[in-house]
């Protein structure tokens, strides 16, 4: 059974990835309300952390199951997405492989590969996930010294050196947190996300230049981690509340399902066009989940059967 301070984590991640592209459903005047993306991906990856730190399987067997279950939602959800045109422009490496609309996708999935290989150094002790954090820390930020174009270059960039660390290191700290070695304070982690969460506001109203940019990054590890230690910290207070746990079930569905319907309410006024959204987006992601589920139980099942044979 799965904590419910984690339930609670990926509730709140899939509701700001589903605020954070809601721009065109927002008035003009409040479109700044559109934000939360960087801060949920930083807490999906922790989460991603936390609950992978048991490794107990060979590389194929292992990262075949992530695989499957990351993939099969959008194989599911691709024909739809051609019938409502969503793939126009798309070439066929992008269908293969969403590195644009669902970069969340590619991205979980080569880290995947990362995090399992680094598990296996920190399960035969020969370097802890502490260490790591600050080995790929250490590499960003040389990498950001001294070839990162301070002028012109978006730091977090999809796909880019630094974006990839930047998700590496809550992966790790998750994995942390999951051997007993978190932030034991609550009021050190309510510190850790007031203070990011501030210096994303300024820099929102005074975007980051130069060297400041290296803040960027930061702000997110910082947010993810303070955040989840605090609940993970809170965690008997927390109630058990069935909508928190079928969010938490249908992240990825929802991260799939929320661009379709977009357009559908463009023209009904504010803030009955976002209710209708988030409702339609989490009852169409609840029957992908249904079905991709479904799917992924069949494949799982087979390949075990074969292995066994």
């Amino acid at each position: 059974m799965r904590s419910k301070a984690i339930n609670y984590l990926k509730c709140i991640a899939t509701l700001l990835v589903i605020n954070t592209h809601l721009t065109t459903l927002y008035p003009s005047r409040l479109g700044f309300l559109a934000w939360g993306g960087y801060f949920a991906n930083s807490i999906f990856f922790f989460v991603s952390g936390y609950c992978l730190t048991n490794v107990n399987l060979t590389f194929p067997k292992w990262y075949w199951k992530r695989f499957v279950r990351v993939y099969a939602p959008y194989v599911v959800i691709l024909p739809f997405l051609f019938f409502a045109g969503s793939l126009n422009g798309w070439n066929w490496i992008n269908i293969v492989m969403p590195f644009d609309a669902y970069h969340f996708i590619p991205t979980i999935l080569f880290l995947y590969c990362v995090f399992f290989f680094l598990t296996k150094l920190q399960q035969k002790t020969i370097i802890g996930y502490g260490k790591q954090c600050l080995f790929f820390a250490a590499i960003a930020l040389f990498y950001f010294v001294f070839w990162f174009d301070k002028e012109h270059e978006h730091i977090l960039q999809h796909f880019t050196l630094i974006e990839m660390i930047s998700y590496l290191i809550p992966m790790l700290l998750g994995g942390l947190a999951k051997r007993g070695k978190k932030i034991n304070n609550k009021v050190i982690c309510i510190c850790m996300v007031v203070f990011a969460f501030s210096v994303y506001f300024y820099q929102s109203l005074r975007p980051f230049t130069g060297f400041l940019k290296i803040l960027q990054p930061c702000i997110g590890i910082s947010f993810a981690y303070g955040f989840a230690c605090f609940f993970l910290l809170i965690e008997k207070k927390l109630p058990s509340v069935r909508l928190i746990d079928y969010i938490s079930a249908i992240t990825l569905d929802c991260y799939l399902v929320q661009f379709i319907s977009l357009k559908a309410f463009t023209g009904i006024g504010f803030p009955t066009n976002i209710i209708y959204h988030v409702i339609c987006s989490l009852a169409t992601a609840n029957c992908l989940h249904i079905v991709s589920d479904y799917i992924v139980t069949k494949i799982t099942v087979r390949n075990t059967s074969m292995i066994n044979k």
